[in-house]
């Protein structure tokens, strides 16, 4: 029977077992703490999300500390995707099943997103840019979600004349920003030209992956130094050699053949001619046979190496 493992190296380890199911019901790293379905930053004063068994998770919209943003992403980044999207409701408190009065806690969240909601349509009436209507979008959406999961009632905070100067505050921003997509297409396009030339440095390892993710790109992967971890361009690792098991199983009996297991802690749900899907990393099958012919390059070598110190 496999142990289960109860205290994780970093928080993005972490973050990704506990989003893919694959934690114990209680286990830890340095500053991040799961118990049961619910995952916390630094301690119990602060629960960042809580996962149901259906694959819906609710997040936190509350803030605390520059670290536990940090963890935020980490742990939004880790939430595979159901189909296009990821299954995710945000709202102030994520701790309803567990509190004395979880009537109480559903109104206050609600009542909190409201507010929210008319803070952005007061923002949207004073601003130069489209940005506030598609958050008022999102965040109408994000509510209606949450009542209809929880089954509350749900009435549209936007009424029909708050919609209409909504639409023809638009029309005016949109004479202002009808290059807006060109520009952020453009912004986009020479980051991802940046992160390209740098690759080779995230390759050799001169650039740490905790602080440089490359979201914007494919992922990619790379040996460490140690040449026992392969690490990937958006923040996890596996064993290389719980890496080589599972490639060497899957070219023996074909793709399908490991589909619903796991590496590490992350779930491998397609594995393709193209691709394979592992959490919520989805690396091209190329990256994957470079890295196993990689593994066994430097395996030659070591022989070589071995074989000259013994004659």
């Amino acid at each position: 029977m496999k142990r289960e493992k109860h205290v994780y190296q970093n928080s993005s380890k972490i973050c990704h077992a506990w989003a893919n199911w694959n934690t114990a019901h209680y286990c830890h790293s340095s500053n991040v703490i799961v118990d049961h379905d619910i995952i916390y930053s630094y301690g119990y004063h602060f629960p960042m999300a809580k996962r149901f068994a259906n694959g819906t998770f609710l997040l936190t919209t509350r803030t605390w500390s520059v670290t536990t943003a940090k963890h935020m992403r980490e742990l939004y980044h880790a939430i595979p995707p159901q189909g296009y999207t990821k299954n995710i409701i945000f709202c102030d408190d994520v701790k309803i099943e567990e509190a004395f009065k979880p009537k109480k806690i559903h109104d206050q969240n609600i009542k909190k997103m409201k507010a929210l909601i008319e803070v952005l349509y007061n923002r949207h009436m004073k601003a130069r840019t489209l940005s506030y209507r598609s958050d008022i979008s999102r965040e109408c959406k994000n509510m209606e979600k949450y009542c209809r999961y929880f089954k509350r009632k749900y009435k549209n905070p936007i009424t029909e004349e708050m919609q209409l100067e909504i639409d023809k505050k638009a029309i005016v921003i949109d004479e202002y920003n009808s290059k807006a997509e060109e520009r952020a297409e453009k912004r986009k396009e020479q980051k991802i030209k940046k992160w390209q030339e740098r690759i080779p440095d995230w390759r050799a390892g001169k650039i740490h992956t905790r602080f440089y993710i490359l979201y914007d790109l494919p992922c990619i992967l790379r040996l460490n130094s140690s040449g026992e971890q392969i690490e990937t361009s958006w923040g996890a690792s596996v064993n290389a050699k719980n890496f080589m098991t599972a490639y060497q199983y899957m070219m023996r009996h074909g793709f399908s053949s490991i589909v619903g297991t796991g590496i590490d802690g992350f779930s491998i749900t397609e594995v393709t001619e193209k691709q394979a899907v592992v959490g919520c990393h989805k690396i091209a099958m190329e990256e994957i046979h470079a890295m196993a012919k990689l593994i066994e390059n430097e395996k030659e070598k070591q022989k070589e190496k071995s074989a000259e110190l013994h004659s």
